[in-house]
């Protein structure tokens, strides 16, 4: 049976190379993926927004406001876990890439993560009591790394479909929109349903209100990462395949399927880029909750709402990126806008309350200037989180263009592993900065010194806008534009027919 936007003669040709058709049959609207489809797809990023903003916004808070463990340490537990996970990325990559299944490469890595994802996180929240520092520190370390695998397993796969469900430039980018739109309503949704039903009245200081939330985010993201390999399974078909003649998996191999991508210079630059801008976006999430809390005094669900309009203006970012980055004339232009205008307006409030021209405390347009700041700066997040991706799927490519065939897993494995560095990198960086500045442990919010709270706006204004330029700089060698993307794909399909 035909399966949706598949025509003949793709499907023949899909079949006898292992690769993708260049020119899908499309559907009325001109697009070869369903809108269905599409909303399966991005509905799998919405388990990894939760995933990513309990850990961005409540996990090191949790460990070293509620649970009493050093910032430092708590930041270095899970800079570990990432350095751990990145084995594990390009791994997951490079298996999923030749695994050969009824369900396709990609599918029986989605549906079989879920549970186990799910009951890790679940433990990451809830250590035995009694514990001291050094158990502490070591329940933390080995829950964040099985947490980390467990959501490699699904991630890597997962991302690979925007490159696989199509191969025209603009519909990766709108498949990347709705999975970064999802992806972030995940986060809005783990923050207001954190702060509203489990953490109101400065509830994110008592330990005794992480497990319900837990077991909650739970089982959202189970249900969510069932539903969208679900609702993508009917386009197994038609995606591309593995080998035939199957290798066993080493670790030479991988390191050759590595160093095969890292001689792509559009690859590197955008890594290297992402990588650096993981640790700015990870020092402005992970201190947010503490600016929120300690710079502010906010508490309840008015924290709550003022780090979910932040996420909410990154949902309108993540609709408006396609037209921006065609009226940018690429990809790379619209990304470096975004880190630059979420770094500038993320961290503005704080820089006019150290330079004295913020509101006072208690003055009424205190809270909705704060309130606009955070949702016009989530339109740069948006911007990155969608850019980023669709510009791995066109680096895809430009892999079959120089070296034949197609490993979306490896380059996705990249995707995956920025993602971790957010709440990895950053977490590290922010856990250091807040034992640097003096705050301590189980501190009360009214009797932190001002030479504490201004060390934290330091960290979280100038030195942010500071720390944006070096992933701009690196974004800079990117240079696949949609001109150079169609050339790339004029060559593929003549090498392809060649080969016929």
């Amino acid at each position: 049976m035909r399966t949706p936007g598949e025509s003949d003669s793709s499907a023949a040709h899909a079949k006898s190379s292992n690769l993708p058709a260049i020119v899908p049959e499309r559907s009325r609207d001109g697009s070869s993926v369903s809108w269905p489809a599409r909303i399966a797809f991005g509905l799998g990023s919405y388990a990894e927004g939760i995933k990513s903003g309990a850990f961005s916004y409540f996990l090191l808070f949790y460990y070293n406001q509620a649970l009493g463990l050093s910032g430092s340490l708590a930041g270095t537990a899970l800079a570990v876990a990432l350095v751990i996970d990145a084995v594990t990325d390009p791994m997951v990559g490079s298996i999923s890439d030749r695994h050969r299944s009824r369900m396709g490469r990609r599918h029986p890595f989605m549906y079989g993560s879920a549970l186990p994802f799910a009951v890790v996180f679940y433990l990451l929240f809830v250590p035995p009591d009694g514990l001291g520092e050094a158990a502490l520190f070591a329940w933390l370390l080995a829950f964040s790394v099985a947490t980390r695998v467990a959501l490699t397993f699904y991630s890597v796969p997962h991302m690979t479909l925007g490159a696989e469900l199509t191969p025209d430039y603009d519909e990766r980018t709108t498949l990347a929109s709705v999975r970064s739109f999802l992806g972030i309503a995940g986060g809005v949704s783990v923050i207001l349903g954190g702060f509203t039903f489990f953490f109101g009245d400065d509830g994110q200081l008592d330990r005794a209100n992480y497990p319900a939330f837990a077991l909650t985010a739970g089982i959202a993201m189970v249900l969510t990462i069932v539903a969208s390999a679900a609702g993508t399974h009917a386009y197994i078909p038609r995606l591309p395949k593995a080998p035939a003649i199957q290798v066993r998996f080493s670790a030479m191999r991988l390191v050759r399927e590595l160093r095969q991508a890292l001689e792509l210079p559009p690859f590197r630059f955008l890594v290297s880029s992402m990588i650096a801008n993981a640790a700015v976006m990870g020092v402005l999430a992970t201190l947010a909750t503490y600016i929120l809390t300690f710079f502010w005094r906010l508490e309840g669900l008015v924290l709550g709402a003022q780090l979910a309009i932040g996420m909410g203006g990154g949902i309108f970012g993540a609709l408006i990126a396609s037209p921006v980055a065609a009226r940018l004339g690429s990809k790379r232009n619209a990304k470096i806008l975004g880190m630059l205008w979420f770094a500038v307006f993320g961290s503005l409030m704080v820089n006019l309350r150290l330079l004295g021209l913020a509101p006072e405390d208690g003055d009424p347009w205190l809270l909705p200037m704060m309130m606009t700041g955070s949702f016009v700066g989530g339109w740069g997040m948006g911007l990155i989180s969608v850019l980023g991706s669709a510009m791995i799927a066109d680096v895809t490519d430009e892999h079959e263009r120089v070296h034949g065939g197609r490993q979306e897993g490896i380059y996705y494995s990249a995707i995956s592993f920025v993602g971790k560095a957010t709440s990895g990198l950053g977490t590290l960086l922010a856990g250091i900065a807040i034992d640097l500045v003096g705050l301590d442990p189980n501190a009360e919010p009214a009797t932190v010194p001002a030479s504490v709270i201004d060390g934290l706006g330091i960290v979280y204004g100038p030195c942010v806008l500071a720390m944006i330029l070096i992933p701009i700089a690196l974004l800079w060698g990117y240079d696949i534009d949609r001109k150079r993307h169609e050339a790339i794909r004029r060559e593929i399909a003549e090498a392809r027919a060649s080969q016929l």
